[in-house]
């Protein structure tokens, strides 16, 4: 049989049962080129690469979250310009099912050696390219090759024999139809949908993989709303994520008027806003679609909770926008204590291909999409006495599947940001060493540790003046062009890239016995300081400080991806480390008192203790600081007289760690002292605010006197 003859042979098994297939074709890149210039692309075809004919969309891989919302029907991927993990799951989700993925590669046998373009991405000086890992595209071979669904077509005229297409029952094809048909799963969820925009403070979250519906349900309620008058805003992380919500409304209102974002039905409307946007914009009356909202970071989803009384989270539960699984523990707790009411919805049958779709198992495989971390049950039945902490050897780790997927399952349950990009930093990036902690056979922690530093002194200077930033090395470049401590370049220090404890077993100690066990084995390599930098919140924080490590950095802006400032955190381990950790401190302790008046204002208030925890003040409390702040206590001199003495004591019984037992002074200190607002005079009276300021500086200087005075 000819190469003509299986591929369509392939293409047949994919449309008889409305399923997506692989076809590899694996030679020399010419030879790749000739084969798939003979495949009919056309317009309809997206083509990952920088080398696709005119005819076709092409889009590099950093593009592929264009396709988020889409449906096309033919996908090559040519990986000879590199194979982007992030970029086969954002594409594959759009391809509809009768379809063929085409990848491009190298001869199978030859394809880990070669020296892919995103080798780049991970080569941190010194390193070369030719030194990053090949684990990833290793095991991605290995498992086309035992795929028994997929077409591999070699250069020397070797082919797979793919198995036949298996009978599905046919689902709802959603990009040939004219009209809108809905599955089971979809029907519930325009009803459940509807039920939420009917009473208040109910919200809903709607779960699925990708290509069950999700963005199609939520066009469909959107109609059957906009027919009763209402208004529906949809938010997402970008617009063309929104697709599919604005086709299926307009489906089922084809005379309604429609602009970019917008669409409109007698009085109802339908209306596209940016997330941040969205919570300048007017909420009464409102019903709000928040479409992948794992993409969102939390502390904006909870805003946006907080201002519409009805609203919907729809969001992937295993994709490249980041997980629903951990978007789901993590957003869980804030719904119950917000809104105990809400409610949940899974949408599990397919709508763009059949069920048990070839192609999904291989990149749900590839990507470790579905991984899950060790089970509740089996680890709480464990005694986690002396467990040990250990450097994974990478290349038993890439061969080890069970283990792999539990390692990946459990960081992607810790940081909902994980992405299938993570997962070859994981196996190949050479700075890298991975920690597990493990007991019979269960994952109980890990961490992903990169080696950082030094950096030459030309280099460094160019990092101060701001005309380099070399890949990666992030703590001494952080500290070098952030904070203007150039001699941090010469310093070696590992940096705790992600850490992960496997929720059931949080607050036993696992996390900071995985920290010791890091610095530990640092110090015996020889190496200055370990370090993170990570979103600053009030419970990260304290963990943190436990262990030892205290911040030397706060970022000014809040971070695109978790709505929080990154802090940088720095425990030192050789006296070079110590006296720069020192110094650094030094300055930290002179900047924070101040920042917090300007760009840190908004910062989380019950963070704000844990960033001034143990600084030393430039200006502590003097004499006539004291006298004015009893002249408020216990007489009659004014607030605003005593404001600066106000803070100054603030400032010095949270770097002391010496604050008040009562909850109710505590957020007084911070939101009135602190950073000083009104909200507390509007909702009471000054009269009232005085009161209980008073009753505070009486509690604190009988603190600071050490009983009275």
């Amino acid at each position: 049989m000819n190469l003509s003859s299986r591929i369509e042979l392939q293409r047949g098994y994919a449309q008889t049962g409305l399923q997506r297939r692989l076809l590899v074709l694996s030679g020399e890149r010419d030879w790749c080129l000739q084969q798939v210039a003979q495949l009919g692309l056309d317009e309809h075809t997206v083509w990952l690469g920088k080398q696709g004919p005119e005819v076709v969309e092409q889009l590099d891989a950093r593009q592929a979250q264009r396709l988020l919302g889409r449906t096309i029907s033919q996908l090559v991927i040519d990986s000879w310009d590199g194979f982007n993990p992030n970029a086969l799951g954002q594409a594959s989700g759009a391809l509809a099912g009768g379809s063929l993925l085409i990848v491009l590669c190298p001869p199978l046998s030859q394809w880990p050696q070669y020296d892919d373009p995103e080798h780049r991405t991970m080569a941190v000086e010194p390193y070369r390219t030719n030194q990053v890992g090949r684990r990833f595209i290793q095991r991605l071979v290995r498992l086309i090759e035992l795929d028994p669904f997929a077409l591999v077509v070699r250069e020397d005229g070797e082919a797979s024999q793919p198995r036949a297409a298996e009978l599905y029952e046919r689902p709802v094809n959603t990009a040939a139809l004219d009209h809108v048909v809905s599955t089971m799963d979809q029907q519930r969820a325009v009803q459940a949908i509807l039920h939420m925009a009917r009473n208040r403070r109910q919200p809903l979250v709607i779960t699925a993989d990708r290509g069950r519906g999700k963005s199609a349900a939520l066009g469909m309620a959107a109609a059957q709303l906009l027919r009763q008058g209402g208004r529906v805003l949809v938010t997402a992380p970008q617009y063309p994520a929104t697709h599919e919500v604005f086709q299926f409304a307009r489906k089922l209102l084809p005379d309604a008027q429609t602009r970019a974002g917008q669409l409109s039905w007698g009085k109802g409307t339908l209306c596209y806003l940016e997330p941040e946007q969205l919570l300048k914009a007017d909420a009464e009356g409102c019903v709000l679609f928040v479409d992948e909202a794992a993409a969102i970071p939390a502390p904006m989803l909870a805003a946006m909770l907080e201002r519409f009384n009805r609203i919907v989270f729809a969001t992937t539960v295993h994709g490249y926008e980041g997980t629903g699984r951990g978007f789901s523990v993590r957003f869980r707790h804030h719904l119950d204590q917000r809104t105990p009411r809400w409610r949940s919805i899974n949408l599990s049958q397919p709508i763009r291909w059949a069920a048990n779709d070839p192609l999904e198992a291989l990149v749900f495989k590839a990507l470790l999409l579905d991984a899950e971390a060790a089970s509740d049950v089996d680890l709480l039945q464990l005694d986690c006495a002396d467990v040990s902490c250990e450097v994974l050897d990478r290349d038993q780790l890439a061969v080890d599947e069970a283990l792999l997927r539990q390692l990946f399952g459990l960081l992607v349950l810790a940081h909902y940001r994980t992405t299938p990009g993570d997962l070859r930093l994981l196996l190949d990036s050479p700075n890298l060493r991975v920690w597990c902690m493990r007991k019979a056979g269960q994952v109980l922690a890990c961490a992903l540790v990169a080696d950082e530093g030094p950096l030459e002194p030309a280099l460094a200077e160019a990092v101060w003046a701001g005309s380099r930033r070399p890949q990666g090395h992030l703590l001494p470049q952080t500290l070098i062009a952030q904070v203007g401590f150039v001699a941090a370049a010469g310093l070696l220090c590992a940096r705790v890239m992600r850490i992960a404890v496997h929720p059931v077993l949080r607050r036993q100690g696992l996390g900071e016995a995985l920290l010791q066990a890091i610095a530990d084995d640092a110090q015996l390599r020889g190496l200055d300081y370990v370090g993170s930098s990570f979103a600053a919140t009030a419970d990260l924080m304290p963990f943190w400080q436990q262990c030892g490590y205290q911040p030397v950095r706060v970022g000014l802006t809040r971070d695109a991806v978790s709505g929080a400032h990154a802090v940088l955190v720095i425990h030192p381990l050789s006296q070079s480390g110590i006296r720069l950790f020192r110094e650094l401190r030094q300055r930290y302790s002179e900047l924070i008192p101040h920042l917090i008046y300007s760009e840190l204002a908004a910062v989380e208030r019950e963070l704000m203790p844990r960033l001034l925890w143990d600084i030393e003040l430039a200006v502590p409390l003097n004499a006539q600081d004291l006298s004015d702040l009893r002249g408020f206590a216990r007489h009659n001199r004014a607030l605003d007289n005593t404001r600066y003495a106000l803070r100054k004591l603030a400032l010095q019984l949270f770097s002391s760690g010496c604050v008040p037992e009562d909850d109710r002074y505590q957020a007084l200190l911070i939101e009135q002292l602190l950073a000083p607002g009104i909200a507390s005079v509007q909702q009471a009276g000054r009269k009232w605010l005085h009161q209980q300021l008073r009753e505070l500086v009486t509690e604190c200087l009988f603190l600071l006197e050490g009983g009275g005075g």
